[in-house]
Formats: C-alpha cells, structure tokens, sequence
C-alpha cells in the first residue's frame, strides 16, 4: 500500500472530495459503473453512487433526498441491498450539503458480521479522522487478501480439475487396452491396420 500524503490526504479529507482521495491518495480504481442508482430502504428512496473500488470491494456515497443520514436500521437496509449486488462494500453516507458523512462497511470474521461506521463532520479536524482512516483501510484490505485467496483457490481448483481429466482419459485408455489385451498405443486406435 503506498505511503498516505497526510497534508493532501487530510485536504481532500476536509473538502469532502471522497473519489479522488480513494483514487488519488489511497491508490484505488476508477469504479465500473459511475451511473447513479436509486436504492430503496424504510419506505425512502436514497441515491448510491460508486466512487471507487478495489479488488471486488466498492466504495459508495449514499444521499438522501432530504439531505440527512439515515438512522442505524435504515443504513443496514441499504448495506443488505447493496450487499445483493456487492458483496464487498464501503457507504459513504452524506448529509447535510456534504458538511457531515458516516463511512458504514460491515467485517466479516469467523462466520459472523461486525457493522462498523465512523463519522466525519466537515469543521472537525482530519487528524483523528486520518489514524480511523488507516486503520478502516487495513480493515477493508483485508478483503482484498480474502479475494485474493479465493480467487487462487479458485485457479487450483481448475487446474486439478484439467489435471483430472487428463489423468481419466489416460486411465480409460489403459482400462480399455487391458480389457481388449491391447497394446496402450492400440487402446486409442493408433496403430490399426487398414
């Protein structure tokens, strides 16, 4: 992870400019989609826009249309919502014409889920904020790890499942040159006379 640039990371911090101090500053990617989607959640309608992402994990603003942040059962709503389509995700609740935002992501450790949110007001300094920050990135990297081991998981289990294959054709063809007497190279029809 590269080194944070704590005057301009505490800048972006403090103008509310999340997408660039996820892209710029903390070294994620573009997000697909920067198409605004509706989200339903407590009989409210709420706007989810994807600001970044990294390794399958999104980062979200989330506004309501009346300018406040959701309560806590509501915010879970939007989590469950989202989680259908992302399973990984980082909100970023705004409010207040973006003088407050709560960052709301959820840890999964042995089975279970841990909600986790932090609050930043706009006037509040960025320092406290910063260390939550680096500690909630290392949190969230911790998806990455888990992608990444998935996805090799994933890579072995395709590799012994050609392994598998292979090493069944083979024995097949031995099954069969034994069962006929056959020379291995004459199990497969090689060989034959015309």
């Amino acid at each position: 992870m590269p080194k944070l640039n704590i005057p301009k990371t505490r800048d972006l911090l403090q103008q509310f400019e999340f997408k660039r101090l996820f892209i710029d500053e903390l070294g994620w990617g573009q997000s697909a989609s920067r198409r605004p989607a509706a989200v339903e959640a407590a009989d409210e309608s709420f706007l989810r826009v994807q600001i970044a992402e990294l390794s399958g994990v999104v980062v979200f603003e989330v506004t309501a249309s009346d300018g406040r942040i959701p309560d806590a059962k509501t915010r879970a709503a939007i989590h469950k919502e989202t989680a259908k389509l992302y399973h990984e995700n980082l909100l970023i609740f705004i409010g207040g014409k973006r003088t407050q935002s709560l960052w709301y992501w959820v840890k999964r450790e042995g089975g279970k889920s841990y909600p986790r949110e932090h609050s930043y007001f706009k006037a509040q300094p960025g320092d406290l904020f910063l260390s939550k920050l680096g500690s909630m990135v290392v949190e969230i990297s911790e998806f990455d790890e888990r992608s990444h081991r998935s996805n090799r998981a994933r890579q072995t289990t395709s590799r012994t499942r050609r392994y598998d294959r292979s090493s069944l054709r083979t024995h097949r063809r031995r099954l069969h040159a034994h069962s006929f007497n056959l020379p291995a190279g004459r199990a497969n029809g090689e060989g034959r006379s015309p």
